[in-house]
């Protein structure tokens, strides 16, 4: 099954239509998402009635959702604890303050994690191998 998510810029540009319909014939889709985070309400409704499918949903972007609760799932690309992290490099305090700045500016926790202690290994020998906890789901407070 192919599932077709494209984080777009500039869907009301006249290109917008003539690209998503060449990845369409492409990679044929069973589902296509197009996340447009600066457009809502009627102007997103014109930009899918200009598209030729069927079973077309809508949704505001998350800025507009007030405290309905959301969630962000998948692989973040950092780790936040030296103990979800085995090899490699020390954890960058860059990148683990920004990860951590995002989550206050945006009022989210950690739901925490059931599963092996990593996620992701480069799958080397050990002299060299690398593994880190990289998949969590934050939620806002409205999610509990």
């Amino acid at each position: 099954m192919n599932i077709l998510i494209w984080n777009c810029r500039g869907a009301m540009k006249p290109l917008f239509r003539k690209t998503i319909m060449d990845l369409v014939e492409w990679h044929s889709p069973l589902l296509i998402v197009i996340i447009e985070t600066g457009l809502s309400g009627a102007r997103a409704d014109e930009i899918i009635e200009c598209l030729p499918f069927d079973g077309v949903a809508v949704v505001d972007t998350i800025a507009f959702l007030h405290n309905l609760p959301w969630a962000l799932m998948g692989d973040f690309n950092g780790v936040l604890f030296e103990e979800k992290k085995y090899g490699g490099n020390p954890i960058s305090q860059r990148r683990l303050g920004a990860i951590l700045d995002c989550m206050n500016v945006c009022h989210m926790m950690d739901l925490g994690f059931s599963g092996p202690n990593f996620t992701w290994s480069n799958k080397r020998e050990i002299g060299d191998l690398i593994q880190c906890r990289l998949d969590r789901c934050w939620a806002n407070l409205e999610w509990k």
